[in-house]
């Protein structure tokens, strides 16, 4: 009972502080159900699960990013150029996509984030994991 109060004590501070900062407080309590989705304001749940399952054509892939690659080329590493000469969306109930390039294993994390940014700027991927992979041509 005692850790019951603490928690409620914890939880009305969090709302109060919160609401005294202009921001929205959404308490929950349900793991599983109808109302779970109720409990996050603007239907945000669905809006990511949309994001998540959306399927994107390896043409409009390769059309908005090689181009995009070609003005930000990955760095050369020991006097090699690598080129990314295609990219695909694997079949995986998350977003994953393989850039098939010549050199996959001289790209390093920087480059990947770079362009893990540059997808979600332009397909809208804000709140959903992405994974690229890079494989060999």
């Amino acid at each position: 009972l005692l850790l019951l109060a603490a928690a409620a004590a914890s939880i009305a501070s969090a709302a109060a502080a919160a609401a005294a900062g202009g921001k929205k407080a959404a308490v929950a309590g349900a793991r599983r159900g109808p109302g779970v989705l109720q409990q996050v304001p603007g239907g945000a749940p669905l809006a990511v699960h949309e994001r998540r399952s959306m399927r994107i054509l390896t043409s409009q892939l390769n059309d908005i990013l090689l181009p995009i690659i070609e003005d930000y080329p990955p760095p050369s590493l020991k006097g090699k150029y690598i080129k990314i000469k295609y990219i695909t969306q694997l079949p995986s109930s998350s977003p994953a996509f393989a850039f098939f390039c010549n050199l996959p294993q001289y790209i390093k994390d920087p480059y990947k984030r770079y362009l893990e940014n540059r997808m979600r700027e332009e397909f809208d991927f804000t709140g959903v994991p992405i994974r690229l992979f890079f494989r060999q041509k």
